[in-house]
Parts: C-alpha cells; structure tokens; sequence
C-alpha cells in the first residue's frame, strides 16, 4: 500500500450500544509494505455507540514507512480494538513525514471519555523486529480507562535512532504493560531529534550578539589581548545583570540564558565563570550548559574546573579545584546557540529547559564569554516543521522501551525475557512518574548477557508524587560500563535486586 487507507469502524451517531465495528483480516502470502502515509484503521468516531473492532494481519514480513500507521483509537464511550500482527521474516517500522507524523503501530483511548484502548500483539518468533528513525509501537490512554497492553513474541529486537515501544497514561486510567519475549536478543541503541519539541526556540534570553565584544588584555580572561579572541564581560550583580554600563535584565531567582550566533565552522568558544565563589555574600556553585539552540541539542555540561584553566578571577576551593565552572570547545558548525548558568545541582537533557537550583537574588558572578566568528545582531532560529495535528506517543529523543505515567493513572510493568540484552549510545528503559501515578515494576530475565553502556539509563524514577516501581535483574552476567564523560546508570526509588545466575 502506497498513500492508501483501508478503514473500518464506528462513525459518528450511528450503532446501538450493544454493537461492535466489523474486523479487518488479512492473510498475506507474501510481503506487507505500507509507505507514504498509508493507514490501516479501525477506529470509533466521536459520538459512536459500541465498540471498535481488532486488526489481525498475517503476513510473511512487514514494512511501515514515511508515516504510515496501523491504527485502532477510541474517540467515545466504547473500547478501541485490539491488533494482531503474525509474520515469519523482518518486521520494519520507521520514517516520518515531511510534517512529522511518525510510523508505527497504535492502540488509544483519545479522550476524557473514551473507553479501554485495546492491546498489541505481535507473533514473529523467528523473526526480527527492527524499529527506527522514531518508528515506534505504543499504546496511550489518556482517559480514565485503562492503555492497553503490548506483547512480542520475536527472535530478535532492534531499536535504533529513536526507535520506542510505549505505553503511557496522561489521566485517570492506567498504562499497559510491556512484555517482551526474545529468544536471541534486545538491543537498544541511539537517538533521533526529528520533530521533538524545542521550548529553547520560544525561550527569552539576553542577546549577546548585541554588545560590542573586546579583544583588550584582561587578567581574568583567557586568550585575551592583540591578536586574540573577542571577548565580552557579563556581571550578575546582586540586583541586575549588566554589561558595563548597559543593563541587560533583573537579577532574579533563575536560571540566566544567554544567547549568541556564530558564522563560521570549527569555531572556538569559551565560557568562564569567575567570582561565583568569593568566601563572602553571595556565593553560588555555578553549573553552566551549551545548547544549539535551532535543534535543542545540549553541547556540554560543566559544575566545577581546575582554578588554573580560564585564567585568574577563581578561587581555589578544594585541591586544585574551584566551584567556578568553564567550557572551553570549539563550535563545530553555524548556529544560534545557548549558555545557560544554573546553580548545582540544575541538571537537563537534549531539548528541555534546565530544572532545579537557579542563581538566586543576591548571588553574584562575572561570565566571561570569548567567541571567535560572532554573528550579527538579528540572526533567525529555523522555524519548527512539526505539525501539532500529528499525534505522535513517542516521548524524548533516546531509543528505547517506556512504560510511564504524566498522570494520575500508574504506569505500567515493563517484563523482558532475552538471552542477551544491550544498551548502547543513550538506549533508554523507563517506567518513571511525573505525576501522581505510580511507577512500574521493570523485571529483566536475561541469559547470557546483560550490557549497558555509555550514556544509556535504565530507571524507575519518581519525579513528581507517585510510587516508584522496583527494578528485578537475574542474569549470568552484567556488565556497565561507562565514565565521567559518558554516564551509565542505572537508578531507581526503590530496591534494586540483582541475581546473577
């Protein structure tokens, strides 16, 4: 199917409450492929009476491309159907269109209102299931029903470059759990940042590409005088932030965005706090951070650096250390980019907005920016493509499985039985809360292996009032590995049990 629909379901007014939409079988001897926004649904309109009817397709492979979805959603009183997917080769999902609307697999409970959502199924026990480019499988409700669940029976599951698998709840009812049998392996890898939200395009910041940057000696500034980098001195007074004598804003309690462009590529830039920590009123453990500010990527982090590093204006406060943070990188393309100074312990990911401590009213510091090829006052951000009609499950930009709850409704448990088991490259595996719902339980049988490395995350954290879930680990063999520069963890609120087989 190329830019087709093949659609069943219950319309607007009509039914009785007792009826349920007709099902769509297919028996495939061949090959499935849906491309160019291609849609298989079976879904009940607003308004309907009755429930919706399953999708069962059964197929040699399956392919999900540019947008195409195989879909049941409830918009009324009645449940969603469930969907049945049977195969025996690869099975494909990934791709988005040009507005952003991504391939995948989907069950919904749509409204306040609406009924259960139902369950995905998929039967490829010799099979692969790949998922990338922010292909996903997902179940949501955001109603006081309950999501439905999701169940794979594979040999091998692959996500990649922002491939998910959800099951998420924004209300009353709960998500669904996932549960994962792969004979052979799960391998969790990569990010993708198409199409997620960027709150930095819309953030008010203090333009630095409007002052008049120096190249004068200073002490406290690296690579300054003849010959070297521009520079520009910005004070954080206890009432304003100022440069000079021009007053760029209040001094609140906050974190400081600052803005800049740069034209040229492989261009370096140095960001240097000094006098954050002087001993005496107002002190502040700075933490500062460097985002592209078109793609919400965040650049670098830094809490505290060697007083020697960024010349003078720091002082020591442990060893060789100061509480005073500096970056010192080399801006590899043009852009619009982003220095946020925060307060430890302020933390953030690729497109969010810093959380946590702030400069408060009183604190004070000096940041030294030096920028080699500073753009013009008036420089654009890209405008964002997505298309806000475009409902997409997916949440943030890592690959990965999540079970979580934005609601009041729990999350669901998250079960994986594999021989092998790797994240690699940010792979993310989540039954966290964000709201008063409690979070999953997240149980791993695994055989031979289980691996996590650099900058991957397993967690069932509480990040606003709910219960967190346990994390269950039996295993032959564990391995995490990472470092200072690429964080593994693996963290949750409530006991961690481990076996090693």
């Amino acid at each position: 199917m190329s830019a087709s629909e093949l659609q069943a379901g219950l319309t607007s007014g009509e039914s009785i409450p007792d009826a349920v939409a007709g099902n769509i079988t297919i028996n495939a001897k061949g090959n499935t492929n849906l491309s160019d926004r291609s849609l298989i649904a079976n879904d009940v309109e607003t308004g309907a009476i009755g429930n919706g009817g399953f999708i069962e397709l059964t197929t040699s492979a399956l392919t999900i491309t540019g947008g195409s979805r195989i879909q049941t959603i409830t918009n009324s009183n009645g449940a969603s159907g469930d969907i049945e997917i049977n195969a025996n080769g690869a099975i494909e999902i990934s791709g988005f269109t040009e507005d952003g609307l991504f391939s995948g697999i989907l069950t919904r409970s749509a409204v306040d209102t609406s009924g259960p959502g139902g369950n995905i199924t998929i039967n490829n026990s010799q099979g692969s299931l790949n998922l990338a480019n922010r292909g996903f499988i997902g179940t949501v409700t955001n109603s006081s029903s309950n999501g439905g669940a999701i169940a794979l029976h594979l040999n091998n599951l692959v996500l990649d470059t922002g491939g998910q698998i959800i099951t998420a709840t924004t209300n009353l009812g709960n998500a669904g759990d996932i549960t994962i049998k792969a004979s052979e392996s799960v391998t969790i890898s990569g990010e993708s940042r198409d199409f997620l939200p960027n709150p930095l395009l819309e953030l008010e910041t203090f333009d630095l590409n409007a002052l008049e940057f120096i190249t004068e000696p200073n002490p406290n500034v690296a690579e300054s005088g003849p010959g070297g980098i521009p520079y520009v001195s910005i004070e954080r007074t206890p009432e304003q932030i100022i440069n000079g004598t021009t007053v760029l804003g209040a001094a609140e309690n906050q974190i400081d965005y600052f803005s800049f462009s740069i034209t040229t590529l492989h261009s370096r830039a140095i960001f240097d706090i000094d006098n954050g920590f002087t001993g005496g009123d107002g002190n502040v453990d700075t933490k500062i951070f460097l985002f592209n500010q078109g793609t919400g990527e965040l650049l670098e982090v830094n809490e505290d650096s060697l007083t020697a590093d960024g010349a003078g204006g720091s002082l020591q406060v442990f060893g060789s250390f100061t509480t005073d943070s500096l970056i010192d990188t080399t801006i590899t393309e043009p852009g619009v980019y982003l220095i946020g100074v925060g307060a430890f312990p302020s933390d953030v990911s690729n497109n969010e907005l810093i959380e946590g401590a702030t400069p408060e009213v009183g604190d004070t510091y000096t940041l030294q920016v030096s920028l080699e090829n500073l753009g013009t006052e008036g420089v654009s951000l890209p405008e964002d493509r997505f298309n806000p009609a475009n409902f997409n499950p997916n949440v943030e930009a890592r690959s990965g499985l999540f079970s979580e709850s934005i609601g009041t409704g729990d999350g669901g448990s998250l079960t994986i039985n594999t021989d092998k088991l790797i994240l690699n490259n940010g792979g993310r595996i989540s039954t966290d809360t964000f709201d008063a719902g409690a979070g999953g339980n997240i149980t791993f049988n695994v055989g031979s292996l289980l691996e996590v490395n650099g900058s991957s995350l397993i967690s069932s954290i509480v990040r606003g009032k709910g219960n967190g879930g346990n994390l269950v680990i039996d295993t032959k063999k564990f391995q995490l590995n990472g470092g200072l520069q690429q964080l593994t963890k693996i963290s949750t609120y409530l006991p961690l049990y481990l076996k090693l087989l």
